[in-house]
Formats: C-alpha cells, sequence, structure tokens
C-alpha cells in the first residue's frame, strides 16, 4: 500500500468536484511510471467524526470494486491508494445529471 504523503506528492490539483459528509472528490493530474494522466482523487481526512465510520465502509468498498474490475478492464484504474485517500482515472464526458439521456429503456 502506498503511504498517504507518496500519493500526495504525485497528485496535481485541479478541481473539486463534490464535497460531502462521505469525502472529497477532486479531478487532477497523476504522476505514475508511464507518465501524468487525467485522474480523480477521493479523500476522506476531512469528512465529519459522525459519518467517518460509514465513509471508510463506502471508501474500502469503492477501493475493492475498481481493483477487482481494473483487470477486467470494465472500469476506471484504480492508480494508487492509501488506507484514506484513492486515486482512479478519469473518464471524460457529461454528467449524466447534466446530459437527461431520454428515451434509453437501459437508462
Amino acid at each position: 500500500m502506498t503511504k498517504q504523503s507518496d500519493l500526495m506528492a504525485r497528485w496535481q490539483n485541479g478541481v473539486v468536484l463534490k464535497r460531502d459528509v462521505f469525502s472529497t472528490i477532486e479531478r487532477g493530474r497523476f504522476r505514475t511510471d508511464r507518465g501524468e494522466v487525467d485522474a480523480v482523487l477521493r479523500r476522506l481526512d476531512e469528512v465529519p467524526w459522525w459519518s467517518a465510520p460509514l465513509a471508510k465502509i463506502l471508501f474500502n468498498r469503492e477501493k475493492r470494486a475498481l481493483a477487482a474490475a481494473g483487470g477486467l478492464g470494465i472500469a476506471t484504474p484504480l492508480l494508487a491508494a492509501t488506507s484514506g485517500a484513492l486515486v482512479r482515472g478519469w473518464i471524460d464526458g457529461v454528467a449524466l445529471h447534466i446530459a437527461k439521456p431520454h428515451g434509453d429503456l437501459a437508462y
């Protein structure tokens, strides 16, 4: 597992996408062994004490899912993880709450 300071040294801040009682999610750039890539950082360092237990459960669930799905090529790759932060790949597109697809029964 990566240390938090090592992970943050490879992270370049971009923009905060979401901040709530479960985590802070930022878009930015992450330096990998192959170069810099667009990425998303999820951090738990600013969650309130009362939501921290559930936030940690949700965080660990996402980390396990990304690690499992990454090998299958069906999700963004998990680029790095610590006990309180993870970095995953970024997929460019329009958020569903903005795109509002209509007429697609699968949606």
